[in-house]
């Protein structure tokens, strides 16, 4: 595959996502077992979200271009700051694109989304089933042994106290709640009136410190979201050039899933998954153990929040191995890669975080293997009350994933794999963490433990599959009419490489804006048809 036959692969991609998009007969989903919704617009109020997703994208566009210019000149701090920039020009992206979606499904679903227990639950829990938090952790696998298999008996409790401890700070800071009612946007003050009314007719109390807390929540989510920006650049640069880096990472912000399933609590994982994965690696590959163990750490922290940590534990492992194969861990001293000492230094260090964060659970009144365990089998009765065909979802849920990262972004990452194969660099993949994901996401898919939603439940995996992308952005390209670092035919970075990136990230950018203009992640809609 050329450049261009992969910039047009990503233009039919693109079009191809857009009509089965607005397509109304053809299911999003496998009919009967699992669908997304879609949502009907008027005219007028397509014709107006379009042009300011259109816009803000424009602006995303500029921002990403600029920073591509000056990134690779830049210092240390230098670099920092235009990391900073590309967070807060997602942040704008985001919510700009939200606010184009029609009211209440927009922007103004983050407190629907965060208080009802339909489609969470844990800020309920945190507002009303939680007198005591020490009672509450003390009675928690009690909890669990009532068998809930959605979102409470399948989760750790790390979501409800996160919530928890946003109540508690807005109930002691009153400028924290003044300051959250001020900067709320008034689609989302307008759904939080709703709430508010509704609350008060079933004879439920809800204050200023719920709406405060609430959007704070909403915040936080997204500012997390956003924020992987930084330890997929951090990981980047383990392998790529800083320009490379920056255009793979400017990919994130513009994945579709994000803006479809915001503020939903899986969109807290790819920030803690992707700083576990740089900081092993960086200790792994730089004998630094502190590394290792915030890694361990980092780790229990997701774990806490909920079991999709494992498949990043093992995705982890995997790269490990394939950095400690001949030639995986590039400048490092080849001395130390079989040296036994050094990998137990390593694996203890990372232990020892985890362990920490596992007696400071137990000091909590948390046996968390246990609670873990109930998990798991929680989970395990989802499928006896959810008829799922696997076959059908086998063909499904890659589509489904090519649909929720964006097909612009996927057809890159399949140009920039299939180059590196063509020029013989296997290694290439090893360091970049592509033959990782495949590795996991292939066992993960072929098991069938993601039979609908694979959408929103992959969001974890797609920086890994974002990162993938680095390597049809290298300057030096891999594929066809680019060469191989050492061939002799490279061509003029600067020109040839800036328009074909940014034709993508207008791809990525129309793509997007189709896909979370469209789809109802939370089937709002069957709550106003139904």
């Amino acid at each position: 595959m050329t450049r261009s036959s992969v910039l047009a692969a990503a233009g039919v991609g693109s079009v191809a996502t857009m009509f089965l998009l607005w397509t109304p007969w053809v299911p999003l989903g496998v009919p009967g077992e699992w669908t997304w919704a879609r949502l009907d617009y008027s005219p007028a109020p397509l014709a107006w979200g379009m042009w300011l997703a259109v816009a803000t994208g424009a602006l995303y566009l500029a921002l990403a271009a600029w920073g591509e210019r000056r990134l690779e000149a830049a210092s240390r701090a230098g670099a920092a700051a235009w990391l900073a920039a590309l967070v807060v020009g997602g942040c704008v992206w985001l919510v700009g694109v939200q606010s184009a979606a029609i009211e209440g499904v927009g922007l103004g679903k983050v407190p629907y989304v965060l208080y009802y227990r339909r489609t969470e639950g844990y800020y309920w829990q945190a507002r009303h089933e939680i007198a005591s938090v020490p009672e509450f952790l003390r009675g928690y696998e009690a909890l669990l042994a009532q068998r809930d298999y959605l979102h409470i008996g399948t989760h750790p409790p790390g979501l409800t106290l996160l919530h928890r401890g946003l109540i508690s700070l807005c109930e002691r800071w009153d400028w924290l709640t003044q300051l959250g009612e001020t900067i709320t946007p008034a689609t989302v003050s307008r759904a939080l009136d709703l709430i508010q009314a509704s609350e008060r007719a079933s004879g439920r109390t809800f204050t200023a410190v719920d709406r405060a807390a609430l959007w704070w929540g909403g915040i936080l989510t997204q500012l997390a979201a956003v924020l992987t920006v930084v330890p997929l650049y951090g990981w980047l640069r383990l392998t790529y050039s800083r320009p490379a880096a920056w255009r793979a990472a400017c990919l994130w912000p513009l994945v579709p899933a994000l803006g479809v399933f915001l503020p939903k609590s899986d969109l807290l994982y790819p920030v803690m998954g992707m700083t576990a994965a740089v900081l092993w690696r960086r200790g792994w590959l730089h004998d630094r153990w502190l590394s290792c163990a915030a890694a361990g750490g980092c780790l229990f922290a997701g774990l806490s929040l909920s079991l999709a940590f494992l498949p990043v534990v093992a995705w982890i492992g995997v790269q490990t191995v394939c950095d400690g194969w001949p030639g995986g861990r590039g400048d490092a001293p080849c001395s130390r890669r079989g040296c036994v000492r050094s990998t137990v230094t390593h694996l203890a260090a990372g232990g020892t975080g985890f362990a920490v964060g596992m007696v400071a659970a137990a000091v909590c009144g948390l046996n968390m293997l246990r609670i873990w365990g109930w998990n798991f089998s929680n989970h395990a009765l989802f499928y006896e009350h959810n008829v799922r065909t696997w076959w059908k979802w086998l063909l499904v849920n890659p589509l489904e994933l090519t649909g929720a990262a964006g097909a612009p972004l996927v057809m890159a990452v399949i140009g920039g794999v299939w180059g590196c194969l063509r020029a013989g660099d296997v290694s290439a993949l090893r360091r970049s963490g592509m033959i990782a994901f495949l590795v996991v996401w292939g066992l993960l898919w072929l098991s069938g433990k993601n039979m609908g939603e694979a959408a929103r439940l992959w969001i974890l995996f797609i920086p890994w599959l974002t990162a993938g992308a680095a390597a049809a952005c290298e300057d030096a390209q891999r594929l066809p009419g680019g060469g191989a670092p050492g061939s002799g035919a490279l061509l003029p970075a600067a020109r040839c490489m800036g328009g074909w990136w940014l034709a993508l990230l207008v791809l990525q950018i129309l793509t997007s804006a189709a896909t979370i203009l469209r789809v109802d992640g939370f089937h709002f809609t069957e709550l106003v048809t139904g």
